[in-house]
């Protein structure tokens, strides 16, 4: 199944620079599986949205979905 990636700010490294991606994932996969498939460290995003709500890893993922991935805010 395709699922589209949009990696905010520095994360564009995981996608080899690019900020916007599509990866091939496998039936049943959730969110946690595409951070793993993309070989994203655990310290180095905050949080994943799909349709602009936050989601949790183990939120299922399903055909054409547009999962945005953060990474971790700071501000003084």
């Amino acid at each position: 199944m395709l699922i589209h990636v949009i990696l905010a700010g520095p994360l564009s490294r995981y996608g080899n620079g690019c900020r916007e991606l599509s990866v091939e994932g496998e039936k049943g996969w959730q969110v946690a599986d595409l951070i793993s498939h993309l070989k994203i460290p655990e310290m180095s995003y905050s949080f994943v949205s799909i349709g602009g709500r936050k989601v949790e890893e183990h939120r299922p993922l399903s055909e054409g979905v547009v999962v945005t991935v953060f990474p971790p805010v700071s501000g003084g």
